[in-house]
């Protein structure tokens, strides 16, 4: 399915487009697949032709998650609590809020402004995942192992497929100048090839997270933060976890506004 046009189990994300109707699992997966980031007041559209560049798409794990439930006929929570939440013993984790998350739950802040909880209703697969710092630390535990995975798909999603634009995590209008010499992209990881680690980030409001792993040195860090300056720490986190210079640090340092 990593390479089939993700059209063929659901309707394309711009019907009008052909290109939208070329974008495959792999093209969302390494953030090829030409669309924006988020869905805002702007209608979805196809910027450039899926697997030119990389630009970093949300909505491009929308559409892949409307391609997978239709192919699977399971619900993305469904999927992830039976292959990833289960056996890793991930019980803290869901991809929608329930009531019993709520004793255990940290407010946002921007600034010094406190905020409500966020209680995503159902399932989205580019920002709702609820879990804790150990709950998540399995998680890498088990990317660090490559657990029910064939070394082919393991090494395929540690390693760079594309290289990312110079100082740019969103990049729409024209192919990149010059891309990062050390920052790359795999199957949903950000990758340093030099280092062998992998990393990712979240932002919503008032919330910020981090992680990166080395597979070499096989240990990680995972930063969940309630605040938005919480990426203040992700040099000092990786620092302890993960020795080392690492170039992601400071292109999500300066990419990820606060």
């Amino acid at each position: 399915m990593a390479n089939e046009p993700l059209s063929r189990w659901t309707q394309p994300i711009v019907p009008d487009d052909a290109a939208s109707a070329r974008i495959t699992m792999r093209h969302v997966l390494t953030h090829t697949c030409g669309l924006q980031n988020l869905r805002d007041k702007n209608p979805p559209r196809v910027y450039f032709p899926p697997g030119a560049w990389f630009s970093y798409s949300s909505l491009g794990f929308t559409f892949l998650q409307s391609a997978v439930e239709a192919r699977t006929g399971e619900t993305l929570e469904a999927i992830l609590r039976r292959l990833v939440f289960e056996p890793l013993g991930m019980r803290s984790s869901s991809l929608a809020w329930q009531d019993r998350f709520l004793g255990n739950a940290a407010s946002p802040h921007e600034a010094v402004e406190r905020l409500d909880v966020h209680r995503p209703p159902a399932a989205s697969a580019s920002y709702s995942l609820l879990t804790t710092a150990g709950n998540y630390g399995a998680f890498v535990a088990a990317v660090l192992r490559g657990d029910g995975l064939r070394a082919s798909t393991w090494k395929q999603w540690l390693s760079a497929s594309v290289m990312v634009p110079k100082g740019e995590i969103v990049y729409l209008d024209g192919a990149p100048s010059a891309t990062e010499p050390d920052i790359g992209w795999g199957l949903g990881w950000g990758i340093e090839p030099s280092r062998g680690t992998f990393f990712q980030w979240g932002k919503m409001q008032g919330v910020r997270a981090f992680v990166m792993g080395s597979t070499e040195q096989q240990s990680g860090v995972v930063l969940l933060t309630n605040s938005n300056t919480g990426l203040r720490l992700m040099e000092d986190a990786t620092r302890e976890a993960v020795p080392g210079e690492h170039p992601a640090v400071r292109w999500l340092a300066q990419g990820v506004s606060e």
